[in-house]
This record gives C-alpha cells, sequence and structure tokens, in this order.
C-alpha cells in the first residue's frame, strides 16, 4: 500500500513585499493580508481551482478576441459558432493544464458543471460584441465602433504602484467596461466590490490621460449594470489603493498568520482555508452559512470500496464538533495521484463539504463533487 497523500496541506507563503497593487490584489489585501500574499507569491499550482474559476478564464479570452475582431463572420451565427470554438479551444488548454484533481472528478473539460451554459453565454456576448462594441450603451450616449475601443487595456499609474487590465477601456463614450461570469448579488446591481474595480480603472485611465466618466458591469447572463464616476471618486479609489499597499508593505517579512484577519466575511471563497492555521484557529460554527462548512478532524476509520466513507472527530471549523462521518467520497478523489486513502490518527481538512442539517450524533458531511477536497495535515502543523 502506498504511504504517499493525495493532497498534503501547503507551506503558507512568507509575505512579501508588492511593489505594484492591482484591483484583485486591492480587494484581497482590503479583507486580508495574508490572503493578497497568497495571491501575489503563492505557489497557486499546489490548489485545484473551482471548476468556474476556469470557466470564468474561457469566457474572458473569448471576450477578448471577439472585442479584438479576431471572431470573423458575416452573420451573428457565424460569429457565435466561431466564439464556440475559442471558447472550446481555451477549456482544453485549460483543463490539461489544471489540477490532478479535476482531472479525477470530470472525464474531460466538457463534463465541467454549467460547461454549455457558459460556452453558449460567452458566444452569445462575443456575437453581440463583435457587432457594435457599445450596442447597448444608453441612447444619449454617442456610440462608436471598435475604433473607438481599446480592448483588455493595460494600465499603469504614472508613479507605477497601480496597475490594471479593465475588459474594455472606450474613450470615445468615456467608459470602462468590465465582463463578469457570476450573477448579480442581493445588495444590489453592483456589488461594492465591483463599484472599488471600476473607480480604480478609472483612476488609472486618469492617469494615461484618459477621462473615463462611467462605468459599466456586463455579466454572462446578459444582464448590464452602470455607474457614473467623477473624476473625485476615480481620484479618491487611487489613494486607497496606495495606502492599502502601504498597509500590506508593512507586513513584509512577517510569517503569513500574521497578516490573517479571520471572520465569517472575510474566510468567504478564500483559497487559503486548506493551509490557514489562523482560520483553523478562530473558525466557528456559526460561520458556516456565509464561508461554507470546512472541517479538520483524526480519522478514526475509512469504510468502502468505490464510495468511500471517513469517520472522524471533528477538532475545529465551521461544523459541529465531536463524531462525524464525511460521506460519497468517490475512491478516485483519495487516490488520484496513486496515494493512499486516509488512515486511522491521521488528520485531514475537509474543504467544501455539505452539512446534512438533520443529523444528529454523529453529525453527516456529505462530499460534493465540484468543491470538496480531502487535505491531510501534516504533524508538525499548528
Amino acid at each position: 500500500m502506498s504511504s504517499e497523500v493525495g493532497l498534503l496541506v501547503p507551506t503558507p507563503p512568507a509575505i512579501r513585499k508588492i511593489e505594484r497593487i492591482s484591483p484583485t490584489l486591492y480587494e484581497a489585501a482590503m479583507k486580508c493580508t495574508s490572503r493578497a500574499a497568497w495571491l501575489a507569491s503563492g505557489e497557486r499550482k499546489l490548489l485545484p481551482p473551482h471548476p468556474r474559476a476556469l470557466l470564468g478564464i474561457g469566457v474572458h479570452a473569448v471576450l477578448e478576441r471577439a472585442r479584438s475582431g479576431v471572431i470573423s463572420g458575416t452573420t451573428e451565427d457565424e460569429r457565435r459558432v466561431g466564439a464556440e470554438h475559442v471558447f472550446d479551444e481555451k477549456m482544453r488548454e485549460l483543463f490539461a493544464a489544471t489540477h490532478p484533481l479535476l482531472h479525477a472528478k470530470f472525464d474531460g473539460v466538457d463534463r465541467l458543471p454549467f460547461y454549455n451554459l457558459f460556452r453558449a453565454r460567452a458566444a452569445q456576448m462575443a456575437a453581440d460584441a463583435n457587432v457594435v462594441p457599445s450596442a447597448r450603451a444608453r441612447e444619449d450616449t454617442p456610440r462608436t465602433g471598435s475604433s473607438g475601443s481599446t480592448v483588455e487595456a493595460a494600465l499603469v499609474s504614472r508613479d507605477g504602484r497601480v496597475a490594471g487590465r479593465a475588459d474594455v477601456l472606450d474613450a470615445a463614450n468615456a467608459t470602462v467596461i468590465d465582463y463578469k461570469t457570476g450573477a448579480a448579488g442581493d445588495s444590489g446591481p453592483l456589488t461594492e466590490s465591483e463599484l472599488r474595480q471600476l473607480r480604480l480603472y478609472a483612476y488609472l485611465a486618469s492617469e494615461n490621460g484618459i477621462a473615463i466618466t462611467r462605468g459599466v458591469i456586463e455579466r454572462t447572463d446578459r444582464t448590464r449594470a452602470e455607474v457614473p464616476i467623477s473624476p473625485q471618486q476615480a481620484a479618491e479609489e487611487g489613494r486607497r489603493a496606495l495606502s492599502v499597499l502601504d498597509g500590506y508593505n508593512q507586513h513584509v517579512g512577517r510569517p503569513f498568520e500574521s497578516g490573517a484577519s479571520p471572520s465569517a466575511d472575510a474566510c468567504r471563497f478564500c483559497p487559503c482555508i486548506p493551509f490557514c492555521t489562523a482560520f483553523w484557529k478562530s473558525a466557528e460554527a456559526q460561520w458556516n452559512g456565509q464561508c461554507g462548512t470546512h472541517v479538520e478532524g483524526v480519522v478514526e476509520s475509512v469504510e468502502g470500496e468505490r464510495l468511500i466513507s471517513i469517520n472522524l472527530n471533528v477538532t475545529r471549523g465551521t461544523g459541529s464538533r465531536g463524531a462525524a462521518v464525511v460521506t460519497r467520497l468517490s475512491r478516485e478523489w483519495l487516490t488520484f495521484s496513486g496515494a493512499a486513502l486516509p488512515q486511522p490518527q491521521q488528520t485531514v481538512r475537509i474543504i467544501d463539504a455539505a452539512y446534512v442539517e438533520e443529523s444528529e450524533a454523529p453529525a453527516v458531511f456529505r462530499a460534493d463533487r465540484i468543491g470538496t477536497a480531502v487535505w491531510t495535515v501534516p504533524s508538525q502543523t499548528p
């Protein structure tokens, strides 16, 4: 029997200096310095990505090529077919290079959840974009063709400390457009994060001599939200980003854990959960609703052949403590690298499971094919 483990909790990086902050790092650092440190210098290939992250990259690749005029065709149907081909090609490339756990879970790239939905939406948006880049702009706004838009515009501030790449920078209409694959939140058509991102792009545009007065979010469900942006708002967002950058760099050289700010909100969708000691020291069962179900415990026994159940004693995380069982784990998800199944007395972390609320003792956590991963904790980990 192999003594190797499938997923071993990685060692987090030290906090290193960031010379330049991007919109993504800006959002991460506002929530948690350690999260930004991982995005800036962590070995991301060690973590299996969420399938939606891959699909989002595929969508952006299609829209970038559509706005650049690369996807040809004389009719909308021809452009749509061309966009589908671009999407399929990009997704095959991404899937071939992705983490082996995703290969163990999905037989092919087209088996990723919502693959066809994202493909169809990207193709339709690309067909629309290729006709008139500002086709759905307000009627009182002058329209321009592709010559008036800059696609995937890479912008850097004059001091070189802020940089970003807007999906579309339409100088003729003083508009910045960003594409999103996710739906709008419950709080309104634009989230605070999206608003900050648009204002930061407007700041970067102004630093490069381009006046932007309007920000637009276009979603793959074909909804669209826009907001006016004043020069003062753009400048203030730029100042905030620089302040966040300076605050982050005060942590340089310190251990990863020292920059962590664990909370139900800050840890939501955080990729660092498998290895963030601060999260496991602070997490409470009440966090479950906001940041999902993640539990750490000592393995007591492992049962099953093709479908595996792990009986364990939960000691930390966002699930109930004590006796528990994790069910519906495919053997392939645990042994994809030739590793052995988890063994009694090993400590494991179950990430993104579903708590079965009607269960009592033991608590039941159900594995989810899309997001669940089982990590083995090295014995020296705090």
